[in-house]
Protein backbone atom coordinates (compact mmCIF):
# COMPACT_ATOMS: atom_id res chain seq x y z
CA UNK A 1 0.00 0.00 0.00
CA UNK A 2 1.54 3.47 -0.76
CA UNK A 3 2.55 5.59 2.21
CA UNK A 4 4.32 8.96 2.43
CA UNK A 5 8.10 7.93 1.67
CA UNK A 6 6.13 4.64 -1.19
CA UNK A 7 3.85 6.63 -3.36
CA UNK A 8 1.25 5.17 -5.53
CA UNK A 9 3.09 4.17 -9.24
CA UNK A 10 -0.29 4.37 -11.88
CA UNK A 11 1.04 1.32 -13.15
CA UNK A 12 1.20 -0.59 -10.39
CA UNK A 13 -1.35 -2.62 -8.17
CA UNK A 14 -1.59 -0.48 -4.48
CA UNK A 15 -2.43 -3.50 -3.11
CA UNK A 16 0.29 -5.69 -3.89
CA UNK A 17 2.23 -3.64 -5.95
CA UNK A 18 2.42 -5.79 -9.42
CA UNK A 19 2.50 -4.25 -12.23
CA UNK A 20 -1.27 -3.50 -14.35
CA UNK A 21 -1.96 -2.40 -17.94
CA UNK A 22 -2.93 0.79 -16.46
CA UNK A 23 -4.17 2.98 -14.29
CA UNK A 24 -8.09 2.78 -15.17
CA UNK A 25 -9.64 -0.74 -16.64
CA UNK A 26 -5.68 -2.52 -16.22
CA UNK A 27 -6.70 -1.82 -12.88
CA UNK A 28 -10.51 -2.95 -12.70
CA UNK A 29 -8.71 -6.35 -14.50
CA UNK A 30 -6.30 -6.93 -12.09
CA UNK A 31 -8.81 -6.62 -8.57
CA UNK A 32 -11.75 -8.91 -10.96
CA UNK A 33 -8.44 -11.48 -11.12
CA UNK A 34 -7.19 -11.08 -8.06
CA UNK A 35 -9.53 -11.86 -4.90
CA UNK A 36 -7.40 -10.10 -2.61
CA UNK A 37 -6.60 -7.11 -4.23
CA UNK A 38 -10.52 -7.21 -4.95
CA UNK A 39 -11.05 -7.52 -1.30
CA UNK A 40 -8.47 -5.09 -0.29
CA UNK A 41 -10.12 -2.40 -2.85
CA UNK A 42 -13.66 -3.25 -1.86
CA UNK A 43 -12.39 -2.76 2.20
CA UNK A 44 -10.69 1.16 1.00
CA UNK A 45 -14.11 2.07 -0.96
CA UNK A 46 -16.12 1.33 2.12
CA UNK A 47 -13.63 3.85 4.21
CA UNK A 48 -13.11 6.07 1.43
CA UNK A 49 -17.10 6.17 0.77
CA UNK A 50 -17.64 6.90 4.87
CA UNK A 51 -15.49 10.20 4.90
CA UNK A 52 -16.97 12.07 1.82
CA UNK A 53 -20.39 13.37 2.14
CA UNK A 54 -22.64 12.30 0.05
CA UNK A 55 -20.59 8.86 -0.66
CA UNK A 56 -17.75 8.25 -3.18
CA UNK A 57 -19.06 8.26 -6.76
CA UNK A 58 -16.02 6.42 -8.58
Amino acid sequence: MATATNPVEPNRCPFCERPIGSAGAGFMDHIESNPDCNEAFELWRERVDGDMPGGWAG
